[in-house]
């Protein structure tokens, strides 16, 4: 930590940036103002104010406002008065002799504020700014300095008291009348030099390594945001400048570069200098280094309401100052880190000489997860960022060096290395790293590999709903290292989004209890963040959603630790009902149905509302995620209304309250249907727009530079809808575009985007289209397949080329036209006897030949045993079992249907009988494999829950989505039972198969008595289940192998 004084630049003024970043730092306290009085309104602080404030403070002589920061990031400020006998106006002494005042004015100096970052708590600032402060006076000869403290504040008496203050005497607050306790400190001469003392944090600062430390603790704002980001939006800088706030914010991180934590301690979080300029006209200097704000004269003027009172800097210091002056620490609130020592004979990471690099340790921790009996033998060398990502992989054998840009492509590095060196695969899911030997392959001759394009986005706005909303750190963390192994740069994080929401809403006439009725539950919050539904799997309790802004922090901050972009929504205009009606003045458009769900209103963007949410939004998802280079936003998604709102306009206002509060970051927007408009696009800069095409591999004739006039865009797939287990996606359709769309003479492309509605299938779907971005050659999709079965299982072996190859043919060699993802298992569809689908909105037909998968199967029931034992072969061995069945019910149906017809009751109970052996197999099988269990989905929902009524509620949450949906008019009418089906076990036996069941047996019985089969109310029958609280089974069970082969037995030969 440094101490840096503030001081004008020219002419009294301040630069904005500055202001901006103090005025930050005061908002993260926002609580602590509330008691103050000191502000009209504390959650809404202008620059103006801060600004005032500041030239209210340094009027004063003597008086100095003191900057501390940790490696470039403001995490706490001093006001400090160096009294030199005489009185000021407004900062008189108590004056008490018996204490040894001097009756003219004591002789010390006085600390007047000490103010930490409140999302930073107990960390250490409290106590290391204090010293330096103390250092500061001891070092001018000054041997003492007081402090007052409110005495309804003890924790703040404990703390000044525990760093060596002794009280004088009482005195009175002098503006409020309240007492308060004067402390004073003698500066003794010190037992260490100050100028080294100082010299050696300023050393520290400027290293360019950091420390590693564990996760702190909470600070006292309602959910600290993770270490290493900058605080709130644009507040007030001082403790009584406070006012509305103008949704400014201070600058945001570079994207794809970590922060930087210094090293010496207490280790606090770091950050890149924050910048900014005003969002509303001010009266300004303009230099050609910074944007500075005119101070308002040397003492301001006030006015009324918005009238700033003056503080009192001695005993009559207001409340707020006293009460802050130990905010920021409590005794024994330092932690300190430490860096771990390294596992005896592990590898290292080390920073390439020349330009500033990043910090290679956070990639390292993720090799030693990735590889935890391997990673010894890499050395991660971080080089500087350059202008495209690179990687570069050299070594002998058991000491492989890898260089990179930046902590996710040292990861990428190592991912190369595995596929094309080691011969081993770490996929999504399964992996063949036990296959690995003990000494790691030499690399044949040092290979660089440079990103084709910037952006590597990958998550769909539906991957929570649809993957797991009810996920651990450790899954998203899982997550987040696969990613990164695969080349992926920006990732959109959406656990917790709700809290800001929440926060910020509360400001605008809703109670806490209305915001949790109107929040939907986590598994179905991606679609209340799309604007469509609220409320449904509600309501959420406070507790809850503290709990996943905290996990949506950490997953912010993993992905930042390597050089990641995490991409956090944008605030479009969602609103709850009656937003007008409480808010004079605002406009709100009534959005309509969206697949039977009444759709949140829309306030409109132009209006100045709209203005004053969107700072607050994102003042409060700061406070909780830091900022990002990045944000999502799909406004008017699936059919949205526009109403009297003209889209130009309004698309310009989202931007503009986009950089108010992150001045340049980009508008990633989903590319699907019509969206984006024109009009959506003449409205906004598009330079800072990036869309990600969810179309690119669906239908023919596509032209997106025409269609979007130009716009950047990333060329997406979603080869998964609603978390399908089907196996297949369009390969050959991304090998061909990708190449034929970077070579267009007018190409927009700028980068490939990661799209299913669901991830952790199809693994050699998720490494083929990451790779993409890496391969410098046009991608031989035969070669890919044929090197991908080599390494999948850990070595090359004919029987596994085989399988791969049949599956390349059929399932991965699917074509564009009207699908991006293969057809569903008839087994999960609501019964008819022509079923063509499970979910609505998916394929009717086989789109390859079935044949492929069977041969497929019979390959990997012959391959090496050696090679069984690994995850990956057991994943690929019951996911290709499993859509042989699924296939095979295609073939059986319509068997069971023509017996029907022909009236043959013989006939129909046989095929029936075996339909219904078939789903007890099924079940059986995927039940062998951790990555097809109801039980673990179900069992993290009601982890959430505080008590069994809540864990109910979020079962419930858990089950529908995979059922009924949503309500009866969404299963309904808007045709969304069955969506999410997948053939799980658990999901088979309990709802699939006794489905099947019910329906044949109403058949039978029709055919016996020779009537009308009697109807079933197929919704009441999936509501019943989804409210069932039924346990099961969160550990596979059986051999894989064995119930694979006993598949392959019953179904019938490939032709």
């Amino acid at each position: 930590m440094i101490l840096l004084p503030l001081a004008p630049v020219e002419d009294g003024a301040l630069p904005g940036p500055v202001l901006t970043e103090i005025a930050a730092l005061y908002a993260t306290n926002h609580a602590f103002f509330e008691l103050s009085g000191d502000f009209p309104d504390p959650g809404r602080i202008t620059v103006e104010q801060v600004a005032a404030a500041l030239a209210d403070e340094l009027a004063h002589e003597g008086a100095e406002v003191l900057l501390a920061r940790s490696a470039g990031r403001l995490v706490g400020l001093a006001v400090t008065l160096a009294h030199t006998g005489r009185t000021s106006p407004g900062h008189t002494s108590p004056g008490d002799p018996a204490a040894g005042d001097q009756a003219a004015g004591d002789p010390d100096p006085w600390i007047g504020l000490l103010l930490i970052d409140a999302t930073a708590h107990r960390e250490g600032y409290g106590r290391t700014l204090a010293r330096l402060v103390e250092d500061r006076f001891r070092a001018a000869g000054r041997t003492g300095l007081r402090i007052a403290v409110l005495d309804n504040n003890p924790k703040a008496l404990a703390f000044w008291r525990s760093q060596g203050y002794a009280a004088l005497h009482q005195a009175a607050d002098r503006e409020a009348g309240r007492p308060c306790t004067v402390l004073r400190k003698p500066l003794q001469a010190a037992d260490y030099d100050v100028k080294k003392a100082w010299t050696g944090i300023i050393h520290h600062h400027q290293s360019p390594r950091r420390a590693r430390h564990p996760r702190r603790a909470a600070a006292p704002h309602p959910l600290r945001r993770p270490p290493g980001r900058p605080g709130l939006v644009p507040a007030g800088l001082t403790a009584r400048a406070m006012g509305k706030q103008t949704g400014q914010r201070t600058g945001q991180q570079p994207a794809n570069r970590p922060g930087v934590r210094p090293a010496p301690e207490p280790p606090g979080p770091a950050e890149p200098t924050l910048t900014t300029e005003p969002t509303e006209p001010t009266e300004t200097t303009e230099t050609t280094e910074t944007r500075t704000m005119r101070m308002p004269g040397t003492v301001p003027r006030r006015d009324g309401a918005a009238r700033v009172r003056r503080r009192i800097i001695l005993a009559a210091l207001p409340a707020a100052l006293l009460t802050l002056a130990v905010a920021g620490a409590a005794p024994g609130a330092t932690s300190r880190g430490a860096q771990s020592p390294a596992p005896a004979g592990a590898g290292h990471e080390v920073e390439a000489p020349g330009p500033r690099a990043f910090d290679a340790a956070p990639a390292r921790a993720a090799l030693e997860r990735l590889l935890p009996k391997h990673a010894g033998q890499f050395t991660l060398v971080a080089d500087a960022a350059t202008a495209k990502d690179s990687f570069t992989v050299s070594g002998t054998a058991g000491a492989v060096t890898v260089r990179g840009s930046t902590g996710a492509t040292l990861l990428t590095g190592v991912g190369w290395y595995l596929q094309h060196v080691a011969g081993a695969d770490i996929g999504w899911p399964g992996d063949s790293i036990g296959m690995l030997p003990a000494e790691l392959p030499a690399v044949p001759a040092p290979v660089t590999r440079t990103a084709l394009v910037a952006h590597r986005y990958a998550l769909n706005d539906t991957d929570d709903g649809y993957s797991g909303a009810y996920r651990t750190f450790e899954e998203h963390q899982r997550q987040i290292d696969l990613l990164a192994l695969h080349g992926v740069n920006e990732v959109f994080v959406q656990v917790g989004a709700e809290y800001p929401y929440y926060r910020a809403l509360q400001r605008f006439g809703y109670t806490p209890a209305e915001l949790r009725e109107w929040i939907p539950g986590p598994g179905h919050q991606s679609w209340w963040l799309l604007q469509n539904l609220s409320g449904f799997g509600g309501p959420v309790t406070e507790q809850l959603m503290k709990a996943r802004a905290e996990l949506g922090g950490k997953i912010a901050e993993q992905l930042r630790g390597l050089g990641m972009t995490p991409v956090l929504p944008g605030y479009f205009g969602t609103v709850p009902p009656s937003f007008a009606e409480r808010n004079p003045g605002a406009v709100t458009v009534p959005q309509g149905d969206w697949a039977g769900f009444d759709r949140p209103d829309w306030l409109d963007p132009a209006s100045q509302a709209f203005a004053r949410l969107a700072a607050d939004y994102y003042a409060e998802q700061r406070a909780l995620f830091g900022d990002s280079s990045m944000y999502r936003m799909s406004p008017l998604h699936e059919g949205g209304q526009t109403g009297s709102v003209d889209v130009k306009e309004a698309a310009g206002a989202v931007q503009k309250a986009l950089w108010a509060a992150h001045p340049g970051a980009l508008w990633a927007v989903l590319g699907w249907q019509d969206d984006p408009t024109k009009e959506l696009l003449a409205g906004v800069d598009t330079s800072k727009l990036l869309i990600l095409d969810g179309l690119s591999d669906r239908y023919n004739r596509l032209d997106r530079e025409t269609r979007w006039g130009g716009a950047p865009y990333a060329m997406g797939t979603i080869y998964n809808f609603g978390g399908h287990t089907t196996v297949g996606a369009n390969t050959s359709v991304w090998i061909d575009r990708f190449g034929s769309w970077r070579a267009k003479a007018d190409s927009a492309l700028t980068g490939i985007a990661y799209l299913p509605e669901a991830t952790g299938t199809n693994p050699a779907a998720f490494d083929l289209f990451t790779d993409l971005a890496w391969e410098p050659g046009p991608i031989d999709q035969k070669q890919w397949f044929a090197r991908f079965a080599d390494r999948r299982y850990g070595r090359p072996d004919a029987r596994a080329a085989a399988a791969w190859e049949e599956l390349r043919q059929g399932p991965y060699n699917t074509s564009s036209g009207l699908w991006s993802e293969s057809q569903d298992s008839l087994f999960a569809a609501r019964p008819s006897l022509t079923a063509a689908g499970s979910a609505y909105w998916s394929p009717k037909s086989m789109r390859y030949p079935a044949d492929s998968v069977r041969r497929a199967l019979g390959h990997l029931l012959e391959v090496d045993p050696l090679l069984r034992g690994s995850s990956a072969y057991r994943f690929d061995l019951v996911d290709t079992a499993r859509q042989a069945l699924a296939n095979h019910s295609r073939a059986l149906l319509p068997r069971v249907k023509a017996a029907y017809d022909a009236r043959d009751l013989a006939l129909f109970r046989e095929l029936t009988a075996e339909w219904a052996e078939r789903e007890k197999q099924l079940d059986a099988l995927v039940g062998s494999d951790p990555h097809f269990l109801l039980g673990s989905w179900l069992s993290a929902a009601r982890a959430h829950g505080a008590d069994e009524a809540e864990r109910d509620r979020y079962e419930y949450d858990a089950r529908s989505i995979l059922s009924v949906w949503g309500r009866q008019s969404t299963s309904e009418g808007g045709f969304l039972h069955d969506y999410a089906n997948r053939e799980w076990s658990g999901l088979v036996s309990e709802l699939y198969a006794p489905r099947w069941s019910a329906y044949f047996a109403s058949l039978e019985e029709a055919l016996v008595r020779r009537a009308a089969p009697r109807a079933i109310d197929w919704h009441a029958f999936e509501e019943r289940w989804a409210r069932l609280t039924t346990r099961h089974p969160v550990r596979p069970t059986g051999d894989p192998y064995v119930l694979a082969a006993a598949v392959a037995a019953t179904l019938p030969e490939a032709e």
